[in-house]
């Protein structure tokens, strides 16, 4: 008997995923996906391009089989797009008693409207998750079975962009996709990254994307905090054709480049062709300095300064770093990481830079989404196909208190040519 059909499509800065899948168990099997390398998704570019994306989405949509009807499709949202705002919320417990689970529940759901009084102007709630409690003064991560005067709940919400939404929902509707949901691409890449036990440790996923790099810190199962850097790969690729005058600096970055110059081994001159079309030999130190210099600047030592002194120290991620993304495949970058983490005071930090991501619960997953580019996209089929599993009818609750107003239709109705 088949399992359910469900669609995740991610309308990135650089490029456009589409996945199909089964939901077979706890496990998912990919139909289909497709890629369609796009720029027209960038933050404040989108309203000038419409029909380009359009067709740009069009391209990733399969022809599924009659048989196939595809009950869902999710929407993973740019952190370019989105913001994070916290907030708390407080009930009164009766004097000698425990709290329990609807204590929990009761001021959990309360945390909505006071996310939603906290945020920006032009913002809209997109999603929310509580970090944790404080029963009377004591701060818990599970507040079940304690007494107090009170509990209170600190929640952290992610929210979107109301009007480049409309946009994006127009976009969608042109290519005939209706979403159901949206999953904020700012943690996605986590769920796709933390697997089993790695989920309890102490970890921080950066995942350094074209445009926008998103960082997640997880403990203890939950993801605490995330944030969203309004920087990335694109940024080194535009010194290198500064720099250089290359014609094709991104292939440059890739096939030449490192983040740390005294890294590169016999380091010699490379042929750099010119805009004007003449080739000229460089220093191969010289462009890996060119890129540690951005690189370091822009992208990890922010990012490493705000985990260190917002989130948590350094030396108490017991997990390290682990860095995805399209620009995490850039040669040293975890050698620069671990240089500046050493520079704050962290010399022995573990630093991942997976070649692979390969969830166990993704079966028959292709070998060009096992690329930690794909990290994002990923973890948006994790989350969709986690409640479809396993909360229809409360995501359906949440999903009306959270929904976008009219930005999103809320059935498929046979979308991808049904």
């Amino acid at each position: 008997m088949p399992g359910k059909y469900f669609a995740i499509t991610t309308p990135e800065s650089s490029k456009i995923v589409t996945i199909v899948g089964e939901l077979d168990g706890s496990s998912i099997n990919i139909l289909h996906y497709a890629i369609s390398e796009s720029t027209f998704f960038r933050a404040g570019k989108i309203q000038d391009a419409i029909p380009d994306a359009v067709q740009a989405i069009r391209h990733t949509l399969p022809a599924c089989d009659s048989d196939i009807v595809i009950e869902s499709t999710h929407l993973g949202i740019s952190g370019a797009l989105s913001t994070q705002v916290n907030a708390e919320n407080t009930i009164t417990i009766p004097p000698h008693r425990e709290i329990s689970l609807k204590d929990k529940q009761t001021v959990d759901s309360a945390a909505i409207p006071a996310l939603d009084a906290s945020l920006p102007i032009g913002y809209e709630l997109l999603d929310y998750v509580p970090l944790h409690y404080y029963v009377g003064p004591e701060k818990k991560l599970d507040p079940l079975g304690h007494q107090g005067d009170s509990l209170t709940v600190a929640a952290v919400g992610i929210a979107a962009h109301k009007n480049s939404m409309n946009v994006i929902e127009e976009c969608l509707h042109r290519a005939s996709i209706n979403t159901v949901r949206s999953i904020p691409l700012a943690t996605a890449a986590a769920h796709a990254t933390l697997i089993s036990d790695e989920r309890y440790e102490a970890m921080a996923v950066i995942d350094i994307g074209h445009c926008v790099t998103n960082v997640s810190v997880c403990i203890d199962g939950k993801i605490i905090a995330s944030k969203s850097f309004m920087s990335g790969g694109e940024s080194v690729t535009q010194d290198i054709r500064q720099v250089f005058n290359a014609k094709d600096p991104e292939t440059i970055k890739h096939s030449f480049g490192s983040c740390v110059p005294s890294l590169v081994r016999g380091a010699k001159s490379i042929a750099i062709k010119k805009t004007n079309g003449e080739i000229h030999l460089e220093s191969q130190s010289k462009l890996a300095a060119v890129i540690q210099a951005r690189v370091e600047t822009d992208i990890i030592a922010p990012i490493l300064k705000y985990i260190d002194k917002e989130i948590i120290p350094l030396t108490k991620l017991s997990g390290g770093i682990v860095l995805v993304g399209g620009t995490a495949r850039l040669k040293h970058i975890e050698d620069l990481t671990k240089m500046i983490a050493a520079d704050l005071g962290c010399p022995h930090i573990l630093i991942q830079n997976p070649t692979e991501i390969t969830p166990p619960y993704i079966n028959n997953l292709p070998d060009e989404l096992k690329s930690p580019r794909f990290a994002a996209p990923l973890g948006v089929l994790s989350i969709a196909s986690s409640w479809l599993e396993n909360e229809p009818e409360q995501t359906k609750a949440v999903d009306e208190s959270l929904s976008f107003g009219t930005s999103f239709a809320r059935a498929l109705a046979g979308v991808f040519g049904a």
